[in-house]
This record gives C-alpha cells, sequence and structure tokens, in this order.
C-alpha cells in the first residue's frame, strides 16, 4: 500500500490541479487580452507617429513660408523707411522753396506797385507836358 501512493500522484498535485487549470486558464486568457491591447496600442502608436511626422513637416513649413514673409516684410518696411526719409526731405525742400516763392511774389508785387506808381507820374508828367 505504501508503494501504491507514491506510484499515485502527490497528494498536493491532485487538489490543485483543478484549481491550477482555472488560475492557468484565467493567466492565459489575460495574456491574450494584453497582447491584443499591446497590439492595438503599438498600432494606434504608429499611426500618432506619422500623424506627427506629417504634421511636423507642415508645421515646418508654415514656419519656413513665416520666415520669408517676415524677410519681405523687413524688406518693404526698409524701403517704405526710406521712401518715407526721402518723401520728408522732399517736403522740407518744397516748404523751402515755397516760402522763397512767397517771397519773391510780394517783392514783384511791392516792384510792379512800384512800377505802376512811376508810369502814372510818367504819363501824367507827359499829359501835363
Amino acid at each position: 500500500s505504501f508503494l501504491q501512493v507514491e506510484a499515485r500522484q502527490p497528494v498536493f498535485e491532485s487538489r490543485s490541479s483543478g484549481r491550477s487549470a482555472g488560475i492557468f486558464g484565467i493567466m492565459t486568457q489575460m495574456l491574450e487580452e494584453f497582447q491584443g491591447e499591446l497590439r492595438t496600442m503599438q498600432e494606434e502608436e504608429t499611426k500618432a507617429q506619422e500623424t506627427f511626422k506629417e504634421l511636423s513637416v507642415a508645421k515646418e513649413d508654415e514656419i519656413e513660408a513665416g520666415k520669408k514673409k517676415l524677410d519681405e516684410m523687413e524688406n518693404e518696411g526698409s524701403g517704405n523707411a526710406k521712401a518715407l526719409a526721402d518723401a520728408k526731405e522732399d517736403l522740407e525742400l518744397t516748404r523751402k522753396q515755397r516760402s522763397e516763392d512767397v517771397k519773391f511774389l510780394q517783392n514783384l508785387k511791392v516792384q510792379c506797385n512800384d512800377l505802376d506808381t512811376q508810369w502814372e507820374q510818367r504819363r501824367d508828367t507827359r499829359v501835363a507836358e
């Protein structure tokens, strides 16, 4: 009888094998679920990386376009600043010329009045002769 007990499975194995099979089944099911979730997450991560790369390229293009636009605007701004400086200089020269023209016109009016007065005097003198 002692030999027969040894030939059979150990007592702890026979009692726990039913419970172990249930636990092993649960663990196997959890492993399959985790592996499925891992595949899904890896696919999502791959898609996210591709989307990020596309977005990154698009943003880099936008940044480059923005830099070009900024350069154009800076060049335009410096051109406008030069044009403004030229316009201010022209305005100053025009104002000076206008002042000189007004003075000339005033002097011309005075000369014309003097000439008119002189003419009237000569005419009166000739009429009197």
